[in-house]
């Protein structure tokens, strides 16, 4: 199984040309997580996972949550829900299909993925970064507000946020992401202090149609009202 050093390790072998130079331009990019998570580990001295669960999960009353590599470092674990694939009617996990067998190569990998979460723990997660529980005000609008170019131009991304402003919400906040069995989606509506999360832990492989996580907010925003 691959683990963060073995990601460093072909990045300094490979020598990748960059898209862009840093300020040109905004992309998103999963190995930059990953990056990111080997920085927090050496700057803190301590496990990525670690950091997370004493900095950011117990501070926040995300009671639930933990980051886990459930193939590369098993544990046993009475309440979690397992991401399955649904093809012609039939349910099943991803070790029982060899087509996705990069799931498991890909599972010692931590900084942009493995965090195990409810949605009641989301939750707490958004209200102790607005109560500033977390971050500081001026980090917090780092995250808020849009990333600006070296040409200027304004960019849809903060820090870990995409952002979208709409007449009828105001300012959105959201960060969307799957893997292999699971999809999972954050709204944070900043002018209304109101969020939508969706977790699923089912995705549908065999053509048949799924609502998408972006449908389901369009449905839930209309609901709401928002």
């Amino acid at each position: 199984m691959a683990v963060n050093a073995d990601v460093l390790h072909m990045l300094r072998r490979e020598r990748l040309a960059p898209y862009f130079e840093p300020t040109e331009d905004c992309r998103y990019s999963n190995t930059g997580y990953i990056c990111l998570a080997e920085v927090i580990a050496a700057a803190a001295d301590m496990p990525y996972a670690e950091y997370m669960q004493k900095h950011i999960f117990q501070p926040a009353g995300m009671t639930s949550t933990f980051i886990m590599n459930r193939r590369y470092a098993p544990r046993e674990l009475h309440s979690i829900a397992w991401g399955y694939m649904r093809a012609e009617q039939r349910y099943f996990l991803l070790d029982d299909d060899p087509a996705f067998a990069y799931v498991y190569y890909l599972d010692g990998i931590q900084g942009d993925g493995m965090v195990h979460t409810t949605i009641r723990d989301l939750l707490a997660f958004d209200r102790a970064l607005h109560a500033g529980r977390l971050l500081g005000e001026p980090y917090v609008a780092l995250m808020e507000n849009p990333f600006v170019l070296l040409s200027g131009a304004q960019t849809t991304c903060g820090c870990g946020w995409f952002l979208d402003d709409d007449p009828r919400y105001g300012k959105k906040t959201m960060h969307g992401g799957g893997w292999p069995g699971y999809r999972a989606v954050l709204c944070r509506y900043v002018e209304k202090n109101a969020v939508i999360i969706i977790l699923s832990n089912v995705e549908v492989v065999d053509g048949e149609q799924q609502l998408s996580l972006g449908a389901m907010v369009t449905e839930f925003e209309r609901q709401l009202g928002l």
